[in-house]
């Protein structure tokens, strides 16, 4: 089983003898592409948000990557500890001090790449696409005569569609100038891959199956990952990758809505204090076993302090709740770093095995203290107007893009080659200026694809992966562009 590994699927001219360097390349592959640019006008909540204050999803995986390397260094310093101690570790521990520089910057890389693949307006434009590919299954087979419930067609990469394994088909297929994408190392792929599922097995025993790690047009992807790093499940580093995440958006959420004014600091701080002391009634060890979490408590004192004092006069007080809220955020982060890392560490073999399902679990202060935020989250913010709204309307836009695209998808497969060899006459002028639409990158990966020889209901697959990468790609405001366009309301 290797934490590490040099190995590409497509062998590279440039050929490096230490990991740091290899690492550093995957990064630079990453970094430089289109893929990661296009984050910048995807929101993390708030899709077209004027405010540069507000999160995008690249700024939200900046952050993610800092908690990521944040948990490596943790771990690397326990594992320092125990070797100072003269005890004897695992030899992968031991090979993750002596790669920590390499480690660091694959799981940074990792936290970087890991929204990738979220369609606009997140997931609500997820539930568009699966919503749509179920609600017009039946119309499709009535249409091409065929019955899409054939294990060929793999028709559930559409009715189980999700971002981690879109993010997965773009840099190890779409994004780059030949059929392996970026062509990062086997164990930089892995570090992203949070499911494990197939999309016939997704459901099935533990939580690295909730959802779909990967398209059947990956699957041979995945297998070469697999026998290369010696491992049946999840890889080891994916585990540093979701939990930096969750530790990251939990509580930048709600700053975001601080942002907006959705939410005032009174009751954030309101809400935590009673959820935080429900919790110590809950589980009396909570509050001693932990000594951060008086901190923590301290600073929620502090918090209603400050607004007796002012009398309600909020706005006057706004910059002192704001220190009192960064303080806060900067202890929680720092505790939850701290006993996610401990935890890694302590429970080393399990997750190397990939027995676990995920580093942070219920029943553990991080994950209590985590459910308290998204609760807040829920609460508060994500039911508000304006977050209801634009996730309404962010909705009725992928699921009306799909309907616009859709008859390319009833074409038969000669008529749809006609417009791709630029043979189409007149009766398809429609159907192709739709494709014409379809960026180059997207068709010279559906054409490569076909080059394998495939038969037809590969094809149709193919076909579908051809028009879901194409929206999915888009920022929000050019999907909001592309519907505007196709519906005829703002032409130009």
């Amino acid at each position: 089983m290797k934490v590490l590994s040099e190995i590409r699927l497509r062998p590279s001219e440039k050929k490096y003898d230490d990991f740091s360097s290899i690492s550093l390349s995957d990064h630079a592959r990453y970094i430089y592409s289109a893929s990661f640019r296009r984050l910048q006008m995807k929101a993390q909540v708030f899709s077209l948000e004027n405010n540069a204050a507000v999160r995008s999803r690249l700024t939200h995986s900046m952050e993610v990557a800092h908690i990521g390397v944040f948990l490596v260094q943790k771990i690397v310093e326990l594992i320092s500890e125990e070797i100072s101690k003269g005890n004897a570790i695992n030899p992968h521990l031991k090979f993750i001090l002596d790669e920590n520089v390499a480690i660091r910057k694959t799981v940074e890389t990792a936290c970087l790449i890991h929204d990738v693949g979220n369609p606009p307006f997140g997931h609500f434009g997820e539930s568009a696409i699966s919503t749509w590919f179920g609600e017009n299954k039946e119309k499709l087979e009535s249409k091409k005569n065929i019955n899409l419930s054939e294990r060929d067609y793999n028709y559930n990469d559409f009715i189980q569609f999700d971002g981690n394994p879109q993010g997965l088909r773009i840099i190890s297929k779409l994004q780059g100038t030949d059929a392996f994408g970026l062509n990062l190392t086997t164990s930089q792929l892995a570090a992203c891959i949070k499911y494990v599922a197939s999309n016939d097995t997704v459901g099935n025993g533990n939580l690295h199956h909730k959802k779909m790690g990967y398209f059947s047009t990956e699957e041979n992807v995945v297998n070469a990952i697999k026998a290369d790093l010696g491992i049946s499940g999840r890889h080891i580093l994916a585990y540093l990758m979701e939990a930096a995440d969750d530790i990251s958006y939990c509580i930048s959420d709600i700053e975001d809505g601080f942002e907006k004014g959705i939410v005032s600091y009174e009751l954030f701080f309101k809400y935590i204090k009673k959820s935080i002391c429900d919790l110590c009634e809950r589980d009396r060890d909570v509050g001693t076993v932990y000594s951060e979490l008086p901190k923590l408590m301290s600073y929620i004192k502090d918090a209603e302090f400050i607004i007796r004092k002012y009398n309600e006069n909020f706005n006057d007080c706004t910059e002192e709740l704001e220190y009192k809220f960064l303080q806060f955020k900067t202890t929680l982060t720092n505790l939850s770093v701290k006993l996610v890392a401990f935890d890694f560490f302590v429970k080393f073999d399990d997750y190397l095995n990939g027995n676990v399902d995920a580093l942070i679990r219920e029943r553990t202060l991080v994950y209590d203290l985590q459910e308290i935020l998204k609760d807040f989250t829920r609460k508060y913010i994500f039911t508000s107007s304006e977050a209801e709204r634009m996730e309404l309307g962010g909705y009725a836009i992928i699921y009306g893009l799909l309907d616009k695209f859709s008859p390319l998808l009833e074409l038969s497969r000669d008529d749809f080659f006609k417009i791709v060899e630029k043979r189409a006459g007149k009766k398809m002028a429609i159907c192709t200026r739709l494709f014409n639409l379809l960026s180059d990158k997207h068709v010279r990966a559906y054409v490569r694809s076909l080059n394998e020889g495939v038969c037809d209901k590969v094809e149709f697959n193919l076909r579908c992966h051809l028009i879901t990468d194409y929206i999915a790609g888009m920022t929000d405001s050019f999907s909001l562009e592309t519907y505007q366009l196709l519906n005829g309301i703002k032409v130009g």
